[in-house]
């Protein structure tokens, strides 16, 4: 008797203890593990973070579609300014790859052909150029080119600063016999070297102006 109630007693309290369980919050460790299982054979457990919080704010509503790209924006309520687009992007590298994905050093180094810190390239404002540097926008610094003396006909005479601003800059439209009409005349009013050396130790002697 006493036998059969122990053991009824005890399947109880595995009923109970089954239950429990079943209804208990699962640990930080399962879910991590339930996570990051799928991503462990395809690029490492280095990048996962990223990779997890594209997953989960690909369902943000607020998130704002471009071609190749999803933007999303730091409030609610933000609007870019008016502007108008650029047609051509001057690129330059400001942080090395080092610890960085395959992909970034593949477009950093291959594809936009920036080796060193400080190296520049210009590109098109593209939608698929934009989809690239979108992905390197930590490693790189991205400067629209404007024309304040308007689109350059002739890229012989201006230069690019580095503020992204192409100056023109008009060159001087003289003959050639104009020219050497003017190399005459200053050849003409040419001194030696031997006047010049007495002229010069005259006027330190004299301490003044000796015409």
């Amino acid at each position: 008797m006493q036998a059969s109630l122990t053991k009824k007693l005890l399947g109880n309290a595995g009923l109970v203890n089954n239950a429990l369980q079943a209804t208990r919050m699962p640990s930080t460790s399962s879910i991590l593990s339930d996570t990051l299982t799928p991503y462990i054979g395809v690029g490492g457990v280095r990048h996962l973070r990223a990779r997890i919080l594209n997953k989960v704010m690909k369902q943000d509503p607020e998130s704002v579609k471009h071609h190749g790209f999803t933007f999303y924006p730091r409030h609610p309520d933000q609007k870019d300014p008016p502007y108008e687009p650029a047609k051509l992007f001057m690129v330059t590298k400001i942080k090395s790859v080092r610890g960085q994905p395959y992909w970034e050093k593949y477009l950093v180094g291959r594809h936009f052909k920036l080796q060193e810190n400080g190296t520049t390239v210009i590109v098109k404002n593209t939608p698929e150029t934009n989809q690239k540097l979108y992905r390197i926008k930590h490693l790189v610094e991205i400067k629209p080119i404007t024309f304040p003396n308007g689109f350059p006909t002739d890229t012989t005479s201006g230069f690019l600063d580095h503020h992204g601003r192409y100056v023109n800059y008009k060159l001087l439209d003289v003959s050639p016999e104009d020219a050497q009409k003017s190399l005459e005349k200053l050849g003409k009013k040419k001194v030696d070297g031997i006047t010049m050396r007495n002229r010069l130790r005259l006027r330190w002697q004299q301490r003044w102006e000796v015409m």
